[in-house]
């Protein structure tokens, strides 16, 4: 009954008078068929209305999350898990990123790694999921934040690894990827001493765990302290 329950669509096309999107009634089941999610109480359109409401990245992540929190909440709260085809698909771009890493591809293996993301569902699917598909989401993140790295490009290598951590906050790579992102920003230019805290407690939790990487991390700790 939930299903056949009446919702408000909103279509791409606009009505010629008013210079709105034109709105129709549709059932809830027609709208998850169709794609669409809930962007406002009661109203629910494709990701497109998502992105023209919160801008083109936001939007995305917002649809994704909306979609996420429904199919949880349809399983009975159970963890999401991607299906055989598209987590095999995922395994290979992954293995692809691997060997154009080892290449020196930095920029091809990003890209595998990025492709094998979106086969998981994104990074901000990866809290929902089961749990070795969601080590496999972190192992991931965190590779793009290697490939970040080769690539100079620290920024994004920084945000890379703390989406790695936010699902897994004892993985030392990530903790040293990040770190080390921090600390090759600072030889480029002055960062806050909040950045520098930031990287200094990375290292030392990696020292802390006695996790691998705890000498590379220990020796970058001496660097900052010497600075």
């Amino acid at each position: 009954k939930e299903l056949e329950k009446y919702v408000t669509f909103v279509r791409s096309s606009k009505d010629a008078k008013t210079g709105d999107f034109e709105r129709e009634k549709k059932t809830l089941l027609w709208c998850i068929q169709n794609g669409c999610e809930e962007a406002q109480p009661g109203v629910w359109s494709g990701c497109w209305y998502f992105t023209f409401l919160y801008g083109e990245k936001e939007g995305k992540r917002a649809w994704l999350e909306t979609r996420n929190q429904r199919l949880v909440k349809e399983s009975g709260g159970r963890a999401r898990e991607v299906a055989a085809n598209e987590y095999r698909q995922m395994l290979q771009q992954k293995e692809k990123g691997k060997r154009a890493f080892f290449r020196g591809q930095y920029k091809t293996s990003l890209d595998f790694y990025i492709k094998a993301e979106e086969l998981l569902g994104g990074d901000v699917s990866g809290i929902y999921l089961v749990p070795y598909q969601r080590a496999e989401m972190v192992t991931i993140l965190s590779n793009q934040a290697e490939c970040c790295l080769r690539l100079k490009k620290y920024e994004d290598a920084i945000l890379q690894a703390t989406k790695a951590l936010q699902l897994d906050r004892r993985h030392s790579k990530s903790l040293l990827r990040r770190a080390k992102a921090t600390m090759d920003q600072l030889k480029e230019s002055e960062l806050s001493s909040a950045a520098v805290g930031s990287a200094t407690e990375d290292l030392e939790a990696i020292i802390e765990m006695k996790a691998e990487g705890s000498d590379e991390a220990q020796r970058l700790l001496q660097e900052i302290q010497a600075c």
